[in-house]
């Protein structure tokens, strides 16, 4: 088939193919190739929005579980906070210590006040201790000293005997007491503000409970993590 490009088809033909390539042409080169890092930076871009919206709604779907988590830390703080004080009493201190000793039969040999130890979130208020009687009547001495009204810790224990073939040891140990300022004390995470004005209701504030009784055994095992060193 002979094509003649005197035939005004032919002719209209040829001129669309290239107004069509010049048109491709200037495409290419001015709006194309010029946007095209553009373009690239923008589904990159789009595809991180995606990626964090995703995340976002993980998230949104753990927050009922993490709000109860924090309630549930929260609560747990403040009935610690019931058992420490304001301020540092040292006079309520030696006069619960002593009736303690006193109802255990053991005689108080020296009670010095070391001065309080500031931290982050409390004041620990240490005391060193220099007490005598039975091993067993200091078993029972632990024991009350746990279950009073107040956080204490024991450490630095050691008992000697005080004679050969005899009951009677001699104790020396640190107790330490604690105590949170009014205004050092913890307010309720913003969550859990926002959970109560969502719901018109406040948070409950903890009943203080029983302190759980600790037993002789228990005293005795928790004080210098379970192991008592005896001095001959």
């Amino acid at each position: 088939m002979n094509i003649s490009f005197k035939d005004h088809k032919v002719q209209k033909i040829a001129a669309g193919i290239l107004i069509f390539g010049v048109i491709f042409a200037l495409w290419l080169t001015q709006i194309y190739t010029p946007n095209k890092e553009i373009i690239q930076e923008k589904r990159e871009t789009l595809e991180q929005l995606n990626l964090k919206l995703s995340n976002i709604k993980l998230s949104a779907a753990k927050l009922p579980q993490l709000k109860k988590e924090v309630e549930r830390l929260f609560i747990r703080y403040k009935l610690l906070e019931e058992l420490m004080p304001t301020e540092r009493d040292v006079a309520d201190f030696v006069t619960k210590f002593n009736i303690s000793a006193r109802e255990n039969n053991m005689m108080v040999r020296q009670l010095d006040v070391i001065p309080s130890e500031a931290s982050e979130y409390y004041h620990t208020n240490p005391y060193r201790i220099v007490i005598s009687g039975k091993y067993h009547e200091l078993g029972s001495f632990l024991e009350s000293i746990a279950n009073l009204k107040f956080v204490a810790t024991t450490k630095n224990f050691l008992v000697k005997n005080s004679s050969k073939g005899s009951e009677t040891v001699n104790s020396e140990f640190v107790i330490n007491a604690y105590h949170i300022k009014t205004e050092e004390r913890l307010q309720p995470p913003s969550m859990l503000t926002e959970v109560n004005q969502s719901s018109q209701g406040a948070i409950s504030k903890p009943t203080p409970g029983t302190k759980p009784r600790a037993t002789e055994d228990d005293a005795l095992s928790g004080v210098s993590g379970g192991i008592i060193p005896t001095l001959e």
